[in-house]
C-alpha cells in the first residue's frame, strides 16, 4: 500500500513480546526490512518511520509476514510529532546527560565526525524496536557533545543484511569517485539471522550528511571463510599517501590499504600470543597516533574490544603505514575496569578535529543487554565523551589517561557543596547530599603506609546502595552494585566490580552519577570504571566512612548537579 508522506512521523504501535510481522518500507532511494512487534492492544510504545529529508515523497508498504498476522499498513499512524505515553526523554529511568536515542535500541558508536562546528554520531540502531534487530545506523548532531539532535538513520537494514558497525570519514580530494567532500560510511554487513554466511566490508556516501546510498559495488572485501570478519576502521594516512582499514578478523586484526575506498590489498596482520594468549575474538579496533604529554615525541596506539572479557584494551606499538608492531616494554591497558564499556570508539582525529582525541563506549554489557529494561521504548545509552591523552609517567612508562570531555562544564550547575578540607577520624563517616544527576571531584589522601580501608557508599532514595570500597592494603577498588538491582539480573550483575589502586597517598576521584549510571575516574582519568545500576527511584546521597585506624583528609571537594542535556527529535 503507497502513501504520501505529508507528516513527518510514520508512527507504528509497539507490544514488546508480540509476534515480530516482516515489513518492507520502500522510499525512491531505500529500502528497510524491518520486523514490527506490532499490537492491537494498548502498545508499550510507538515507534516511527522519520520522513525529515523524505517529506513529499511516497513510502510504500509491503507486509511479508504470514496471511493472519497484524498488518503494518493497518495499524501505522501519520503524525507531526511521534506518539508520546510519556513524553519522550523525560521517561522514569531515561539518563538525563548520557546519549540515548529517542527511540529503539542501540549498542556501538560507529562513525563519528565533526563538522563545521558540529559532532556528528553514527551508531548501532534498531529504530523499529528495543530489540537487537533490524541493525542500522542511527545519526545525532551536536554542537557540544551533550545536547543532541535525533535525526533519521543513516543506514537501514535491508536485504543486504544488518548494517553492523564501522567509521565515518570525509573524502576532501573526491579519491573514491563519489564526488569532491564526500561523506563515507565504512560499515560491515550481515545477515541477520543467518551468520553462517559470513561479514562482508562496505561503503555508503552522502553529499551532505542526510541521505546515504550504498555502494552499487558492495562488498568491497569480503572473506566467506570467517564468521567474525567486522568493524573497519578507515583513515588517510599522510605519510604514505594512502587509505588504511583496520579490520577485526576474529583473533586477529588485519590491515589493509587502499588508494581510492574501493580496491583493497592486504597489507598485514597481527596476531601475537603476548596480547591475546586466549585467542579471544576481537571487535571495534581503534587506531590512533597520540602526541606524548609535554613530549615531541608520539606513539600509536591500538585499542580493540575484546569479546569474552567485553573490554576495551590499549596496546602502544608502531605503525609504519602497513603493520602494527606491539611494544612489549609498554603494559598492556584496560581502559576501563567496569562491565559497562564496550565497543568505544573515536571521533575522527582528521580534518577539524585536528588531532583531538575524544571517544564514546557503549554502556552496556552483552551477557545482560537483552534483560535490561525496555518498556519505555529506549535500550542502551553511551558513556559520556572522554578526551583521551598519553601521559608518560615516573616510572618511564606510558598510559592512556581518560577524563570527561571538557564540554560537560556547561551542563554542571552551581555547586551544592564546596569544601577545602574535611578531616575524617577513624570510624566516622561525612556525608554529602547528591540528587539524580551530579558530578563529584575530590582528593582522598591518606597516611603513608595506611593498610586499613574505606568506602564511599551511594544511598538511594528508594532504598539501594552502591558500595565503593577501597583496600589499602591490596591496593584494590571493589564495587559492588548488587543491592542496585530492581530487574533481578543474574550473577554477571552482582559480581563485584574491582579495579587496581596505586600505593599513592592521594587518590584523585571524579564520580559522575547520572540515572542508572555511575562512571569513576581515579589519579587523573589513569584508571576508569563504568556501571549501570538499577534502583526504584534514582536520586542518591553519599557517604564517606573511614575504617582506617588513622585520619583521612578529603580535599578540594565539589558537588555540581548537572543539568538535562536539551534533545531535539
Amino acid at each position: 500500500m503507497d502513501f504520501l508522506l505529508e507528516k513527518r512521523y510514520l508512527c507504528f504501535p509497539i507490544k514488546c513480546g508480540a509476534k515480530p510481522v516482516k515489513t518492507r518500507l520502500m522510499l525512491p532511494d531505500y529500502t528497510i526490512v524491518v520486523s514490527l512487534e506490532l499490537t492491537r492492544e494498548e502498545p508499550d510504545f510507538w515507534v516511527y518511520y522519520d520522513a525529515l529529508f523524505t517529506m513529499g515523497q511516497t513510502i510504500r508498504i509491503l507486509h511479508e509476514g504470514e496471511k493472519d498476522d497484524l498488518r503494518a499498513e493497518n495499524t501505522c499512524v501519520f503524525r507531526d510529532r511521534p506518539i508520546e505515553k510519556t513524553p519522550i526523554y523525560r521517561e522514569e529511568h531515561r539518563p538525563r546527560y548520557h546519549f540515548t536515542n529517542a527511540r529503539g535500541w542501540i549498542n556501538d558508536p560507529n562513525g563519528l565526525l565533526y563538522k563545521d562546528g558540529t559532532y556528528h554520531m553514527f551508531y548501532q540502531l534498531n529504530n523499529y524496536g528495543s530489540r537487537w534487530y533490524d541493525k542500522g545506523w542511527g545519526h545525532a548532531k551536536s554542537m557540544n557533545l551533550f545536547d543532541w539532535e535525533i535525526l533519521p538513520p543513516a543506514l537501514y537494514a535491508d536485504d543486504s543484511g544488518y548494517a553492523i558497525s564501522g567509521s565515518a570519514l570525509f573524502d576532501p580530494d573526491n579519491k573514491a569517485g563519489f564526488g569532491k567532500d564526500t561523506w563515507i560510511l565504512m560499515y560491515s554487513s550481515r545477515y541477520g539471522g543467518e551468520p553462517e554466511k559470513g561479514q562482508f566490508q562496505n561503503i555508503a556516501y552522502s553529499a551532505d550528511g542526510r541521505i546515504f546510498r550504498k555502494y552499487s559495488g558492495n562488498p568491497i572485501i569480503k572473506d566467506t571463510a570467517t564468521i567474525n570478519f567486522r568493524d573497519p576502521k578507515v583513515f588517510w594516512h599522510e605519510p604514505f599517501g594512502h587509505f588504511v582499514m583496520v579490520l577485526a578478523c576474529g583473533e586477529e586484526i588485519r590491515f589493509y590499504r587502499s588508494l581510492d575506498l574501493k580496491n583493497w590489498d592486504l597489507s598485514s596482520v597481527l596476531e601475537d600470543t603476548l596480547i591475546n594468549p586466549q585467542h579471544k575474538v576481537y571487535e571495534c579496533p581503534e587506531l590512533m597516533e597520540y602526541q606524548i604529554e609535554g613530549e615531541n615525541n608520539t606513539r600509536w596506539v591500538l585499542s580493540v574490544s575484546i569479546d569474552g572479557f567485553r573490554r576495551v584494551l590499549h596496546i602502544i606499538g608502531d605503525f609504519d603505514g602497513r603493520s602494527f608492531v606491539y611494544d612489549p616494554s609498554q603494559k598492556l591497558q584496560w581502559a576501563d575496569y567496569g562491565k559497562d564499556f564496550y565497543a568505544a570508539v573515536a571521533w575522527n582525529p582528521q580534518y577539524e578535529m585536528a588531532g583531538r582525541k575524544l571517544w564514546i563506549g557503549w554502556m552496556c554489557f552483552w551477557p545482560y543487554a537483552r534483560e535490561c529494561p525496555k518498556l519505555e521504548g529506549w535500550m542502551g545509552a553511551f558513556t559520556v565523551p572522554r578526551e583521551l591523552r598519553l601521559v608518560r609517567h615516573e616510572n618511564g612508562k606510558l598510559y592512556i589517561h581518560q577524563n570527561p570531555a571538557k564540554e560537560i562544564e556547561e551542563l554542571k550547575q552551581e555547586a551544592i557543596n564546596t569544601k577545602n578540607q574535611v578531616a575524617l577520624p577513624s570510624n566516622t563517616a561525612y556525608r554529602l547530599p547528591g540528587g539524580e544527576a551530579f558530578s563529584l571531584n575530590l582528593e582522598l589522601n591518606k597516611q603513608d603506609g595506611e593498610t586499613g580501608n574505606a568506602d564511599i557508599l551511594l544511598h538511594y532514595e528508594s532504598g539501594e546502595t552502591v558500595t565503593i570500597h577501597l583496600d589499602f592494603l591490596q591496593n584494590l577498588l571493589q564495587m559492588d552494585r548488587s543491592d542496585c538491582n530492581r530487574i533481578k539480573l543474574g550473577s554477571w550483575f552482582t559480581e563485584p566490580l574491582t579495579a587496581p589502586l596505586s600505593n599513592r597517598n592521594t587518590i584523585q576521584i571524579q564520580l559522575l552519577i547520572d540515572k542508572g549510571s555511575i562512571e569513576l575516574f581515579l589519579y587523573d582519568g589513569r584508571t576508569c570504571l563504568t556501571a549501570l545500576c538499577f534502583p526504584e527511584k534514582h536520586s542518591c546521597s553519599l557517604e564517606f566512612y573511614n575504617y582506617c585506624e588513622n585520619e583521612i583528609i578529603l580535599n578540594n571537594i565539589t558537588l555540581n548537579p548537572i543539568r538535562r542535556a536539551k534533545w531535539t527529535y
